[in-house]
Parts: structure tokens; C-alpha cells; sequence
């Protein structure tokens, strides 16, 4: 299937979810980051959800990892579709406000370039068997880790199983590394080291 197509798939999908299903794969996908990923000392950048469409509460994954590592959260530009990263003050409740999309974002803070980021938590809909992902379309996210360092190891999150192959594939695509679902863990055929606690 094309994007468009497992994009607008997902989306009905994540819509039969319920709020109660949402937290416990939420926190199944939380729970693995901390059995399974090397966070300590990395600085981190990690989606935050979007309530509307359902995304994995990222809020709860916070919660956990916020002793662990330096955490970081993006702002969008929608003029020219790239993000900028800020250390996120967790501990001030009113340090995040909801753009018009419905996405929550830091009003200010001290910035976090992508050269200093080890890991990235990365949102989609769907992943196939080659680490391609779906996202919302806007290339935001391709943008972003094309400036990331070499060694930066991205890590979706997906509340479902992976596909085996989405046709529409593009060289300007970033493959992830590796994803994280409620039931699995999936590494992709990368050469980087990923942070795996032994």
C-alpha cells in the first residue's frame, strides 16, 4: 500500500482505540524503553502526543526516563516545515502550551541542537520490515534527523504490529533503527550501535 493509504488505515485504527487501551500500550512501550535502551546520560529528544489523534502518551515515557537522561522536545514551523528543540522543564507544569494542531510544545527554554541529540524517539502510523515509516506527510521529521549526528539512533514507536512494505518509498525517507511496540522490539538492518542495555 501507498502512504496515503496506510496513513488514512492507521488513523481509523487508532480511532477504535480506547483511552484505557491507549495508556496500558503506553505504558507496555514505556516499560520496554527502560528494560531495554541505555538512557543513561544521552540527551533524548522525545515526541510529545498529540490527544486528538491518539498518539502513544509519551508524558508517561517521560515520567520514567526524566532521572535517567537530558530530555528534549520539539517546536514546529509550519512556514517552512522544520522543528527546533528545547530541554523540556518537567518539572513546571506551565511549560508547554498546545499549538493549533493540537500538538504540545515549550513556550522557550534552552535549546537543543540536533548535532547533540543521541536517541530519537520518532512518531508515525505505521513502519515496514525495511525501518521506512509513515508520518503525518509534511517531511517534518526527515528534515530533523537528516541534521542529526552520524551515530543518533532513532527509535519509532508504534502502538501496532510493523507492515512488511510501503510502496512509495522516497530517497529523501530517513529509515529508523529501530521500533518499539507494546508487544515487540524490532531492529532494522543498521550499522549504528544501538544503546541496548546487556
Amino acid at each position: 500500500m501507498k502512504k496515503i493509504e496506510l496513513r488514512a488505515y492507521y488513523k481509523s485504527k487508532r480511532e477504535e482505540v480506547t483511552e484505557n487501551d491507549l495508556i496500558k500500550k503506553s505504558e507496555k512501550i514505556a516499560e520496554k524503553i527502560l528494560q531495554e535502551i541505555d538512557l543513561e546520560n544521552k540527551t533524548v529528544s522525545i515526541f510529545l502526543p498529540i490527544k486528538k489523534q491518539k498518539e502513544i502518551n509519551t508524558f508517561l515515557i517521560i515520567e520514567e526516563i526524566k532521572n535517567k537522561c537530558r530530555i528534549a522536545v520539539s517546536k514546529s514551523n509550519f512556514s517552512d516545515f522544520s522543528m527546533q528543540h528545547y530541554h523540556y522543564a518537567y518539572e513546571n507544569e506551565n511549560s508547554l502550551v498546545e499549538n493549533e494542531f493540537g500538538i504540545p510544545e515549550p513556550l522557550a527554554g534552552i535549546e537543543i541542537k540536533p548535532t547533540e541529540l543521541d536517541i530519537v524517539f520518532v512518531p508515525l502510523f505505521t513502519i515496514d520490515s525495511d525501518g521506512n515509516r509513515v508520518g503525518f506527510g509534511k517531511g517534518f521529521y526527515d528534515r530533523f534527523l537528516n541534521k542529526c549526528k552520524p551515530e543518533c539512533v532513532f527509535i519509532g514507536l508504534n502502538l501496532f504490529e510493523n507492515i512488511d512494505q510501503i510502496d512509495d518509498v522516497n530517497q529523501n525517507d530517513i529509515k529508523l533503527d529501530l521500533c518499539i511496540t507494546p508487544y515487540k522490539t524490532i531492529t532494522f538492518n543498521s550499522s549504528k550501535k544501538i544503546p541496548f542495555i546487556k
